[in-house]
């Protein structure tokens, strides 16, 4: 598939621009989820796969504590992330979007604003636990305990953090 993508064949059938957002904003976002396949999602228009939409953002989303990789071995990723032409077309759109995620904080606080009358209804409807499906795990992504303003600056936090270190890691690739 490396020679493929090199030759432009595969990036005929396959948009690759939508495969690095994709993939950006899962890493972003610390969302281990596609890991999973049941939460990887691909659409076909005029007969090309584009990645999306995103989907899945519960469990480990949002943690401070991502400093590595979350999916780069799931679906093909492994096999784009070792080729050269995905690779600098990754970089190249981490420096577009780059700018773009470090307004998120403030985002973020906007959409708190808009949301926060919702939050007991939400827990009503939505409750994290007792998570009988939870095993091992333990709680969804570890701002059940936190008060809303919490949840909203734990997210905050672990996105600005979560840029400084993919920043690194992409730098590196």
């Amino acid at each position: 598939m490396t020679d493929a993508i090199d030759a432009g064949i595969f990036s005929n059938v396959v948009d690759i621009d939508s495969f690095c957002d994709w993939y950006l904003v899962h890493e972003l976002c610390g969302n281990a989820e596609p890991n999973h396949p049941k939460s990887c999602f691909f659409h076909m228009r005029d007969r090309k796969m584009y990645a999306g939409p995103v989907w899945d953002f519960d469990w480990h989303t949002f943690q401070v504590d991502s400093y590595g990789w979350c999916v780069p071995h799931c679906l093909w990723f492994d096999k784009l992330l070792a080729n050269a032409s995905f690779k600098a077309r990754l970089k190249e759109r981490w420096s577009v979007l780059k700018p773009k995620f470090e307004t998120l904080p403030e985002y973020i606080d906007a959409q708190a604003l808009l949301i926060r009358r919702a939050e007991p209804s939400n827990w009503a409807m939505w409750p994290c636990y007792p998570n009988p499906l939870a095993g091992d795990y333990g709680m969804i992504n570890n701002d059940e305990d936190l008060s809303f303003d919490g949840a909203v600056d734990k997210m905050k936090q672990a996105v600005t953090k979560r840029i400084v270190v993919l920043d690194k890691l992409i730098q590196a690739l």
